[in-house]
């Protein structure tokens, strides 16, 4: 099912306008949705990141495919002071942030890091084995959601180190043909007439060699975006256009980069800094 994220420019009117399930009081109005009494807002998400440096550049709905009803909507923001730096001290990318969340708190609402990558304009999304982002809509929840909002930009800025790790590896001709064999799964299973080396092409210089990070925009472009893929046929692979699906398949690549590739010493080093804080996070929410 199509959809996309609309920009709205910064802008809390902007955003109610164009996905106004975003807002307690038309859902329970126009949709007559009773949300949970633990209901945690995404409007005051965005607002409490608003204050925190963060942008908000786009929004979205999500309909239902059986029912064909709004369940869902999703935020992304950006913060311009969280960069990834080129090789050269320019900025290659800004730190991301996605809100997922349900209209009526039957599903938590869920947080994502990642990163936008201007050069190519490739939305990367960060996979986070803890689910530090996960916040469901209780009285736990209530008390999580203060811990994970005061600690937004330390997690947003180990994400942006995670995906800066990627430059510190080289991968052989062979890796690089078994990593893309594998990668093609991640969105076509049981498929064998689409040539998996289609997703080591480059479409630009910034992308050319053979480090973890080039190759890993390289597949990222080509297995999402429209007009990359051809089948044994010739025919155009569609591109990815469910904000869902697209989320869905980031994060799996990301994963999949991570363990495959660079192994455990920098995966598990990630997921350590992250579980120091989950642990403490989980002590207070204790108390």
């Amino acid at each position: 099912m199509k959809n996309s994220y609309i920009p709205v420019n910064n802008s809390i009117d902007k955003a109610l306008a164009f996905a106004p399930t975003l807002s307690e009081s038309y859902r329970k109005t126009n949709q007559r949705i009773s949300t949970k009494p633990k209901y945690i807002e995404t409007v005051d998400t965005v607002e409490n990141l608003m204050k925190q440096g963060w942008m908000l550049d786009g929004v979205c709905e999500n309909r239902n495919k059986s029912s064909f009803k709004i369940d869902s909507h999703y935020v992304k923001m950006s913060h311009p002071d969280l960069t990834m730096k080129t090789n050269k001290g320019g900025t290659e990318g800004i730190a991301n942030l996605y809100i997922g969340n349900s209209c009526n708190g039957t599903k938590a609402m869920n947080i994502d890091f990642g990163m936008y990558r201007q050069v190519c304009s490739n939305g990367l999304v960060r996979f986070d084995g803890e689910q530090i982002g996960s916040i469901p809509h209780s009285e736990k929840g209530q008390k999580k959601f203060p811990i994970i909002m005061s600690k937004i930009n330390e997690y947003a800025a180990d994400a942006m180190e995670e995906f800066a790790q990627f430059k510190a590896k080289e991968l052989t001709t062979s890796q690089i043909q078994k990593l893309t064999r594998d990668a093609l799964k991640l969105r076509f299973v049981g498929r064998s007439d689409i040539n998996p080396a289609q997703l080591n092409k480059s479409h630009r210089v910034e992308d050319e060699g053979n480090q973890l990070w080039n190759i890993y925009n390289r597949v990222q472009e080509n297995l999402t975006k429209p007009g990359m893929l051809v089948d044994a046929q010739g025919n155009l692979i569609n591109g990815i256009v469910s904000v869902k699906e697209d989320m869905d398949v980031n994060k799996q690549l990301f994963s999949f980069f991570s363990e495959k590739v660079i192994g455990l010493e920098i995966f598990l080093f990630s997921l350590i800094i992250v579980s120091d804080s989950s642990k403490l996070d989980d002590k207070r929410l204790r108390k």
